[in-house]
């Protein structure tokens, strides 16, 4: 099997979209720590520019 990490996350008093100012911080804080914690130091060396379509 070919497991993936993953959390589920709820906000206080949000339903499908997080809309309160709070939580919408806290949110795109627990994206970026999840982001630290399982992408960094797994690049490729290729940076966006270097990868775009048509890019020199």
């Amino acid at each position: 099997m070919n497991y993936k990490p993953f959390v589920l996350k709820t906000y206080p008093n949000e339903n499908y979209y997080v809309r309160r100012r709070e939580n919408t911080m806290q949110m795109y804080q627990d994206i970026v720590a999840y982001f630290d914690q399982h992408l960094k130091g797994m690049g490729s060396g290729v940076t966006r520019a270097d990868g775009a379509a048509g890019g020199r």
